[in-house]
C-alpha cells in the first residue's frame, strides 16, 4: 500500500494540533490559482514561509487534485461535495442552486449546526451562489478593489484608457496591463483587506468578543496568484533573479480539443494576441506570479497569526487548499483550462482537529473536503456526496487498501473531457454528442509534463482497458 503518513506527531510529541475540541473554529482558505510550487512541497519556486510553516504543523498532501480547471466549477465542486457535472457547475457564471435545489453544502452544514458562517472574498464564482442565503450567517462579503485593480499610477492610467473605449456596462471586463507592482501598502490591495477583514471576524470570537463561545466557519477566499499579477514591490523585489520559463510543447499525438491558444493572458493589452511570448515577457510572467504567491501566504500568515494572538489556534481547524493548477508554457499552454496534470494538481494542508501532522502520498480530491470537514467537527455529512470522509485517517487510521483514482473533467466547446490518474497513467476520454471524439493516455509521474499520446499504441491497449474502466467507474457511466 503506497499511502502513507509520515506521524511527525508521533516523532515530536503530542502537540495542540492533535487535539479535537467537540464544536472547532473552521478557517476555510481558498487561493486562486495557486500551484504545489511551494517551499513545503520542495519545489519551492515562491517564497512562502507562513504556508511552509502550516505545512510543518498540519497534514501535506503531495497528491491532491481539483476536479475542474477552472475557478467557478472547481469552488462549486467543494461547496457541494459533489462533481462538476452533477452539481451542474460547468462555468464560471453558473449557479449551484439552480440545479442542486435544497440540497445542504458545505457551509450550510455547519450553519445548521450552530456554527457562524462567513464568507470573505473570492469563496464562490456565480452570482446566485454568492449570496447563498441558506449558507451563510450574513452576506458574503467582497472588497470593492477586485481582482483587476491595479497598483500602479501607469498602470492605472493604461486601465483607464482601455475603459474608456468601451461602453460603461463592459468597463468591469477590461484587462489592462498583465503584471503590476508598486511600493503601497499592503492594506491598499484587495487580499490585504481580505485579511484584514478576516482578522477582525476571528477579534470577535475570541474571549471578551461580541460572539466569544460563539464556533464559527470563516471561509477566506485569497484572489492572488490570479491575473493579473499584482503585488506590492516588495514582493517583486523578493524574487529578483533567474525566472526563466520553460519553451515547452504540446504532448505528440495530443488532439487539439485537449489544447488551448492561452487566451486568458492574450487577453491583456501588453501580451501578444499570437504567436510566441518573449523570454522577458515570459521572465516577467513568472516573476510576477511568484510574487503574489509570496504575498498571499503573507497573508495567511497575518490569518494564522490573528488566531493565535487570539488564543483561538488550538481550538481551530485550518484548511488551506488551491482551487487549480496553472500552465507556465511547459506544454506550449498558459494559464488552466485543460485537463493535464498541470492544471488539476493543487497544495492542500489540514491543521487541527485532531489531525496527525506529516506527509500524505495518497491520492485525494478537493470533493473530499466536505465529508472530510465535517467528519473532523463532529458532524454528519448528507448522503450522496462524490468524495469520501478521510477524518479518521487523517486523525491516525488506516487508509483504505485501494488507492482511488483523481477525477476531472473539462469541457471545449460541446465536447466534454473527463480524466483520470492512477500511479502510472493519465488516460481521458472527449465526448461529443455520446460519440468518443478522442483518447488520451499519458505516463503519469508527479513533476513530469505529460510527453506522448500513447493512446493509439498497440502496446498501450491494456492499459487503455484498464483506465477507460477506471473512468467509468469515477464518474458513474
Amino acid at each position: 500500500m503506497r499511502a502513507r503518513v509520515l506521524l511527525l506527531g508521533l516523532l515530536l510529541g503530542t502537540g495542540c494540533w492533535e487535539s479535537a475540541p467537540e464544536r472547532p473554529h473552521v478557517v476555510f482558505i481558498s487561493i486562486d490559482d495557486l500551484l504545489p510550487r511551494l517551499g513545503c512541497y520542495g519545489e519551492g519556486d515562491a517564497h512562502t514561509p507562513q504556508l511552509d510553516r502550516l505545512a510543518a504543523e498540519g497534514a501535506l498532501f503531495r497528491r491532491a487534485y481539483a476536479q475542474f480547471a477552472q475557478c467557478g466549477p472547481s469552488r462549486a465542486s467543494v461547496i457541494t461535495g459533489q462533481l462538476p457535472e452533477r452539481c451542474g457547475v460547468l462555468r464560471n457564471d453558473a449557479d449551484y442552486r439552480v440545479t442542486i435545489g435544497e440540497a445542504v453544502v458545505l457551509p450550510q452544514l455547519f450553519r445548521e449546526a450552530g456554527w457562524r458562517t462567513v464568507a470573505l472574498g473570492k469563496v464562490h464564482h456565480g452570482k446566485g451562489a454568492v449570496d447563498d442565503e441558506d449558507a451563510w450567517s450574513e452576506t458574503p462579503w467582497r472588497p470593492d478593489r477586485w481582482q483587476r485593480w491595479y497598483a500602479s499610477d501607469q498602470a492605472r492610467a493604461v486601465q483607464a484608457a482601455a475603459e474608456a473605449e468601451v461602453p460603461e456596462a463592459q468597463r468591469v471586463h477590461v484587462r489592462a496591463v498583465v503584471e503590476d507592482h508598486a511600493d503601497r501598502p499592503q492594506a491598499e490591495f484587495p487580499d490585504g483587506r481580505i485579511a484584514d477583514e478576516a482578522i477582525r471576524k476571528i477579534a470577535e470570537h475570541s474571549e471578551g468578543g461580541e460572539r466569544a463561545g460563539e464556533p464559527l466557519f470563516l471561509a477566506v477566499g485569497f484572489l492572488k496568484p490570479h491575473l493579473p499579477f499584482v503585488s506590492p514591490k516588495e514582493y517583486w523585489d523578493l524574487h529578483q533573479g533567474t525566472n526563466r520559463v520553460l519553451q515547452g510543447r504540446p504532448p505528440v499525438g495530443a488532439p487539439a480539443v485537449a489544447v488551448h491558444d492561452s487566451q486568458e493572458v492574450r487577453a491583456y493589452l501588453d501580451v501578444p494576441d499570437e504567436g510566441p511570448f518573449s523570454p522577458e515577457l515570459s521572465s516577467r510572467l513568472l516573476r510576477g506570479y511568484r510574487s503574489c504567491a509570496s504575498f498571499v501566504d503573507a497573508q495567511v500568515g497575518r490569518v494564522l497569526r490573528a488566531l493565535d494572538e487570539h488564543g483561538l489556534a488550538e481550538d481551530t481547524i485550518v484548511v488551506v487548499w488551491g482551487d487549480h493548477g496553472w500552465h507556465f508554457n511547459e506544454l506550449g499552454i498558459w494559464a488552466k483550462q485543460t485537463n493535464f496534470e498541470q492544471a488539476l494538481r493543487v497544495p492542500l494542508i489540514v491543521r487541527g482537529g485532531g489531525v496527525v501532522a506529516g506527509e500524505v502520498d495518497s491520492f485525494v480530491e478537493l470533493v473530499d473536503l466536505y465529508p472530510t470537514l465535517a467528519g473532523l467537527a463532529g458532524l454528519e455529512a448528507p448522503g450522496g456526496l462524490d468524495g469520501r470522509d478521510l477524518s479518521a485517517v487523517l486523525r491516525g487510521g488506516d487508509w483504505p487498501a485501494a488507492e482511488i483514482a483523481p477525477r476531472a473533467q473539462y469541457p471545449r466547446g460541446h465536447v466534454m473531457g473527463r480524466t483520470v490518474r492512477d500511479e502510472s497513467h493519465r488516460y481521458t476520454e472527449w465526448e461529443q454528442a455520446g460519440e468518443m471524439a478522442a483518447t488520451e493516455l499519458y505516463a503519469a509521474r508527479v513533476g513530469v509534463n505529460e510527453d506522448r499520446n500513447l493512446a493509439g499504441d498497440a502496446s498501450a491497449q491494456d492499459v487503455v482497458a484498464r483506465m477507460a474502466e477506471l473512468l467509468r467507474q469515477g464518474f458513474g457511466r
